[in-house]
This record gives structure tokens, C-alpha cells and sequence, in this order.
């Protein structure tokens, strides 16, 4: 079966939406047409080392950790390479960095690593 062709409906089912208590922080980056269709096609964990759920729903890009379907990153694409992030603020399901900028850097490496595959 093909990962993009997984009913969002039936992924919802296993995911936690984004808590009431988050931060919102900004990510400048260039995404090109390549890396957008790559998140467009989303992924559903097959096994124990699948860490990351994630698939994009309009214009936002939704990344869950796949153990608990906890919302950790929410990316609201914008204008100018500038986009909007809403990070989970819940000690009791993900720790954020205190430092924005390591935050937006642990955003990006996971984007590079996992969702982007460049490098």
C-alpha cells in the first residue's frame, strides 16, 4: 500500500491533537516543489523504528511522534520562505527547548533527517 494513499480519516484515528498549551515560533526556510511534494505524501509508521507519523492537511504540515500520536510540530506555510511553527508546550508530552533557536534547529535537522532525507 502506498503511504499517500492512506486515508487521512483513518491516521486521525491513532493521533492526539496539538494541547492547549503550546508556542508558536517562526521557521525561515526554503522549501522546494520537490520537498513539498515529499511532505504531501505524509508517512505512516510501519514498525518500532518509525519515529515520526506526519502528513500535510491544506496548507499546514502536521508531525506526530508515532509511539504516542502526541502533535509536536505544526508547520503553517507562509509567504518568503517564511513559515509559522506551533510546538507542543506540554512538559508531560514533549520537552522544548527553553532556547528558540534550538528548538527551530531540532525542527530542521528532523526535517532534513527524516521527512526531507537530506542527509
Amino acid at each position: 500500500m502506498n503511504d499517500s494513499n492512506y486515508p487521512i480519516s483513518r491516521i486521525k484515528r491513532n493521533i492526539c491533537e496539538m494541547p492547549p498549551c503550546f508556542k508558536r515560533m517562526v521557521l525561515k526556510r526554503h522549501f522546494s516543489v520537490q520537498d513539498i511534494q515529499r511532505m504531501r505524501q505524509g508517512i505512516i509508521p510501519r514498525n518500532m523504528d518509525d519515529r515520526w507519523l506526519y502528513y500535510m492537511q491544506d496548507n499546514r504540515f502536521f508531525m506526530h511522534r508515532s509511539w504516542t500520536g502526541f502533535c509536536i510540530y505544526i508547520i503553517e506555510f507562509g509567504e518568503q520562505d517564511t513559515h509559522l511553527v506551533t510546538v507542543n508546550g506540554d512538559s508531560a508530552q514533549y520537552r522544548m527547548s527553553p532556547d528558540e533557536s534550538a528548538e527551530i534547529e531540532t525542527l530542521n535537522r528532523i526535517l532534513n533527517s527524516v521527512v526531507l532525507q537530506h542527509g
